[in-house]
């Protein structure tokens, strides 16, 4: 059982990690680094769920914030999880962090869009 009233997913902007996963994945360059491979492959479901019919940085830009939506439903997998969620004592968060700019935006989960608080 969680004790906390509240989960957090947060990414940011400028993320390596999104960007190598997104090189990995578009360009097929296989890193030689087998634990790394497997933890860009995460990404995969948010990679499909992204145009690819814009510029790299947009698609790269699109996959900060949709690998943080992936990252919420996959919460639901975990039964306690679910169970918290259903029974409102536990809200889950998805929050993206501009590092440039500050500005902090929140997952609205009736729109699906990040919204600046």
């Amino acid at each position: 059982e969680l004790k906390v009233p509240h989960l957090i997913v947060l990414g940011h902007t400028g993320c390596g990690g999104i960007k190598s996963g997104h090189n990995l994945h578009t360009n097929n360059k296989k890193q030689h680094n087998v634990f790394i491979n497997k933890w860009l492959n995460i990404l995969l479901p948010a990679l499909d769920n992204i145009s690819k019919n814009i510029s790299k940085k947009e698609q790269i830009q699109l996959l900060e914030e949709e690998s943080i939506r992936v990252s919420l439903n996959n919460l639901f997998e975990f039964p306690n999880v679910k169970y918290s969620v259903e029974n409102k004592t536990l809200s889950i968060h998805g929050l993206i962090h501009d590092i440039g700019s500050g500005t902090l935006k929140s997952l609205n989960p009736l729109t699906e869009q990040f919204e600046t608080i």
